[in-house]
């Protein structure tokens, strides 16, 4: 059995052939540090609830949360858990496949012979 791959799937397979393997990395690592910081903002703004009164635990509590939060994001990033990385990723190669089309050369505008 055959799976078939999404129209987007298999153009952005058809643009990783003609990319440069090391340009491929670095899309694919922009692509997971632009899916850590997401997650990373979406868990800092859940965790802005506070329940304490007790403001000098919470120093201490916030800090430690920040970087847990920033290990979970990095972790999930990594791999593709929110899938947002892979979204990215599929923009940014069909990007690169646009610019590296050549553009064709302007006709002359009204009025020009």
């Amino acid at each position: 059995m055959t799976t078939k791959l999404p129209a987007a799937h298999a153009a952005a397979s058809d643009t990783t052939a003609t990319i440069a393997p090391a340009r491929l990395a670095q899309i694919r690592k922009t692509a997971q540090s632009f899916e850590a910081i997401f997650i990373r903002q979406v868990l800092d703004a859940a965790a802005k609830t506070h329940f304490d009164a007790d403001e000098a635990a919470d120093q201490g509590m916030d800090s430690f949360r920040s970087l847990a939060n920033a290990r979970l994001a990095d972790l999930a990033a990594a791999k593709g858990s929110f899938g947002i990385a892979g979204l990215v990723e599929r923009q940014l190669l069909a990007r690169e496949r646009d610019s590296a089309t050549p553009v064709p050369a302007a006709g002359p505008t009204t009025g020009e012979r």
